[in-house]
């Protein structure tokens, strides 16, 4: 995992992400609701009874989902940023943007889909809001 993400303000990478990417001030309205979706799906492992851990078989199951997810968010986030950052043509550089910005809300998505397709066992057992 990136630095930015590890030693983030919060103990959570996902939330840590979620930080980054909720500084930005021109995200769209749509991508703060992903980035939500996505902080939730990600920890809803975290909510079970007390007592019940995951099995290695479950653990291995959410940290792929997990790594592989959380690592390609953040690689969406990056590309937004350089494409923000970049000194191109006008033109160019809206077109970068939108496509940056696509890309992230992607990837928030398969992420958000990804977290929910897990397993119950590992994403709900006994979870206290059902």
């Amino acid at each position: 995992m990136p630095p930015e993400l590890r030693d983030g303000p919060s103990n959570s990478t996902p939330c840590n992400l979620a930080i980054l990417l909720l500084s930005c001030d021109i995200l769209r309205h749509d991508a703060v609701v992903l980035i939500g979706r996505f902080v939730s799906e990600s920890s809803m492992a975290y909510l079970r009874s007390p007592g019940r851990g995951l099995s290695f078989r479950e653990q291995k199951l959410f940290g792929d989902v997990f790594t592989r997810h959380c690592r390609r968010t953040f690689e969406a986030w990056e590309r937004f940023r350089l494409a923000l950052a970049m000194d191109a043509p006008i033109p160019v550089k809206k077109q970068e943007v939108s496509e940056a910005r696509e890309a992230l809300s992607f990837e928030l998505t398969e992420s958000i889909a990804a977290f929910a397709e897990l397993p119950a066992s590992v994403m709900r057992p006994g979870c206290a809001i059902e």
